[in-house]
C-alpha cells in the first residue's frame, strides 16, 4: 500500500460526513489522518517514531497536501465512472431466503449506485474542507518572502539545494532550511494551536 491509498483510507470514516465541520474539528480529524499515515509509514518502515510534535504533523500535511487534492479527483472520477456506466431500471425486489419464514429486501442496482455516488460525495465535502483549512493556513504566510521555499520542499520535493540555486538572488541551503523550519512554526501555530501550547508548557 502505498502513501496515497493510505490516505484514502484514513479518510474512510468520514465518508457519511456532510456537514460544514469547523475548525476544531477538522482540527482534530486531520490529527487522527495523520496518526493513521504514521502508522502506515512505521509499517513500511519509513519512520520509526510514531509519537510527533506539531512541527512534524505539519510536516506530514505539507508532504501529502498534493494528495489530499489527488482523492478528491479520483473520488469525482469515481462518481462519472458510475454515471457513464448507467443504471440499471430493474427495481428492488423481496426474495424469500432458504429456512426463513421471511422475505429479504434486495436493494435494486439504482438504489446501490445512488447510495454509492452520496457516500463518494459526501467524503469529497469532508476533504475539500481539510484542503480549504489548509489553504487559509497558507494564506497566513503567503506574503512571506520566503514562502516558496515550502512550496518547493514540500509540494514539488526539492532538496535545499536545488531551491538554493533557483532562488532570485544568491542564497545557501543553510538559510533555505531555516526559513523554512521559521514557516513551518507558524503553520503549527494555526493548525494546532492548542498542541502548540501544550508543548510550549509541559
Amino acid at each position: 500500500m502505498n502513501i496515497l491509498e493510505n490516505w484514502k483510507l484514513s479518510w474512510g470514516y468520514c465518508l457519511t460526513m456532510v456537514k460544514t465541520i469547523t475548525k476544531k474539528e477538522a482540527e482534530q480529524l486531520i490529527n487522527d489522518t495523520v496518526s493513521k499515515t504514521v502508522e502506515e509509514l512505521m509499517k513500511q518502515k519509513l519512520i520509526k517514531k510514531k509519537d510527533l510534535n506539531t512541527y512534524q504533523k505539519t510536516e506530514q500535511i505539507l508532504y501529502n497536501y498534493n494528495n489530499f487534492k489527488n482523492v478528491v479527483k479520483d473520488k469525482q472520477e469515481m462518481i462519472e465512472q458510475i454515471k457513464q456506466v448507467g443504471i440499471s431500471k430493474t427495481s428492488c425486489s423481496f426474495i424469500p431466503m432458504p429456512q426463513d419464514t421471511g422475505y429479504k429486501y434486495i436493494p435494486s442496482e439504482e438504489e446501490k449506485k445512488d447510495n454509492e455516488i452520496t457516500v463518494l460525495e459526501a467524503s469529497i465535502a469532508v476533504t475539500k474542507n481539510y484542503i480549504r483549512i489548509i489553504d487559509n493556513a497558507l494564506k497566513t504566510i503567503a506574503d512571506d518572502p520566503y514562502y516558496k521555499v515550502i512550496e518547493d520542499c514540500y509540494f514539488n520535493g526539492k532538496k535545499y539545494s536545488t531551491v538554493a540555486n533557483e532562488w532570485a538572488f544568491p542564497i545557501s541551503d543553510v538559510a533555505i532550511g531555516k526559513n523554512k523550519n521559521r514557516l513551518v512554526k507558524k503553520l503549527s501555530i494555526y493548525l494546532f494551536s492548542d498542541d502548540v501550547i501544550k508543548e510550549l508548557y509541559s
